[in-house]
């Protein structure tokens, strides 16, 4: 870990319209789930699945962390899903 608390350096850094693509699809993944109600809430009903665009910027944040984290370990998108 360095100074600043992160375990990577700045030669990890990625094309950050990887991370924003890879954050969406990591987004999209859940849907099924909620659709289907197959997701843990305390809260009940479920709330509806929420599009990325409506999506709060936090979560949106939390999506991107992922992410980058994946594609740090070299997890990369294929052709389609390139931006």
């Amino acid at each position: 870990m360095d100074e600043s608390g992160s375990y990577y350096s700045v030669a990890d850094a990625i094309h950050e319209g990887q991370v924003e693509a890879l954050a969406k699809i990591l987004h999209e993944s859940g849907r099924e789930a909620v659709e289907k109600r197959l997701v843990y809430r305390d809260e009940l009903p479920v709330k509806p699945f929420c599009e990325w665009k409506d999506l709060p910027e936090p979560a949106r944040e939390g999506r991107r962390s992922m992410a980058r984290f994946l594609l740090r370990f070299r997890i990369e998108l294929c052709d389609f899903f390139r931006p």
